[in-house]
């Protein structure tokens, strides 16, 4: 697979992750202001729109190890502290202490000056809209990350992957385990330690296309395996899920779920085999390139329209036929962000420095 195709199979992956989390967003919202005990067969089709959905910030956190772990990226610790560091921090507060002031207007009907100090001082404290935290975890990530590029560098892959298996284990399955069957046979680790894993798989999937190219393109056993038993396993996981919310199931999904995990590892490696595979995959590259230049303004605006219209002007899509509303309305937010993110971009300072 040469460098380029690789970019555009990435580009792909974070256009669709980024409407997956808008998707998800879209129906967890409605949950969230809505009471949900007289729409019962609406709860489970939400609680499915959401478990399918679950994969997209994973996704994201993959790609980004991808391109920042990868065989053929050498990035400077001033590089990332002064291009990519920079740019989240600066994310954070032109859009997050905005967001907190939005907060404090909203909840005393009035604007007070004290409250730009206040909206500022929120995103130092973590304390802005939730969509943000993944933020902090991003910027924990890029600075460690020329650190995490001498370490896979260095160390044998056999004990980096038993690094990402620790990962999961202690950050995913052991707190997954004690909250549905009540075994506490292990300390877990904090949730947003999964993120070091989706990252670090990011990083695998780099090096098993590094492979290939040092091959001359032949393909791998692994990408066999990978494209034959990635598209089953999601198949069977999407089947279960389903299965499991229509009779009644009402446990919990999160992005450190191991079915979370083990969903957007096989999107990813079905992805990949697609691309391989496909001599028409690589068609609309500058379309896709294009689309994923706005993937971070879509991630980072996007609440601000649900809100809007959850909150603002007390629209859901329970109001009309949620088979029909519920993709809509997240098409439309993609769509309002999106151009909104085109214009933003138009302004030098935060095309270069933030979108």
């Amino acid at each position: 697979m040469e460098t380029t195709n690789r970019r555009v199979y990435l580009d792909k992956l974070k256009v669709v992750a980024t409407c997956a989390l808008v998707l998800m967003h879209t129906a967890a919202g409605v949950m969230a202001v809505t009471d949900l005990s007289a729409y019962p067969a609406e709860k489970k089709i939400l609680l499915i729109v959401i478990d399918l959905t679950q994969w997209g910030l994973p996704m994201l956190a993959m790609v980004s190890g991808y391109l920042f772990l990868g065989f053929d990226r050498r990035i400077s610790v001033r590089l990332m502290a002064f291009k990519y560091c920079i740019r989240v921090i600066l994310a954070l507060i032109l859009f997050g202490a905005p967001l907190a002031v939005a907060d404090q207007i909203a909840a005393e009907h009035s604007f007070l000056p004290g409250m730009i100090w206040e909206g500022i001082r929120r995103v130092f404290r973590m304390q802005s809209w939730p969509h943000l935290r993944y933020l902090y975890i991003l910027l924990l990530l890029y600075m460690l990350s020329p650190a995490m590029r001498k370490f896979v560098d260095v160390i044998p892959r056999g004990i980096v992957y038993m690094f990402m298996g620790v990962a999961l284990l202690r950050c995913g399955i052991s707190q997954y385990l004690e909250m549905t069957a009540g075994v506490d046979w292990m300390t877990p680790l904090p949730t947003g330690g999964i993120y070091f894993f989706y990252y670090m798989y990011g990083y695998f999937f780099a090096y098993e296309d590094g492979v290939v190219e040092r091959r001359n393109n032949s393909e791998p056993w692994v990408g066999i395996l990978q494209s034959i038993f990635a598209p089953m396993g999601v198949a069977a996981m999407v089947v279960w899920l389903i299965r499991k919310r229509l009779a009644g199931a009402d446990f919990q999904m999160g992005y450190n779920n191991p079915f979370s995990a083990v969903l957007a590892v096989m999107l990813f490696a079905w992805a990949r085999s697609w691309q391989r595979r496909d001599p028409g995959a690589n068609k609309n590259t500058g379309m896709w390139k294009k689309a994923a230049l706005l993937c971070f303004g879509i991630y980072l605006l996007h609440p601000v329209f649900l809100k809007i219209c959850y909150v603002g002007m007390h629209r859901t899509p329970l109001d009309y036929d949620l088979r029909y509303s519920l993709p809509l309305f997240a098409a439309g937010t993609i769509v309002l962000s999106a151009v909104v993110t085109a214009l933003l971009r138009r302004v030098p300072f935060l095309r270069d420095h933030v979108l």
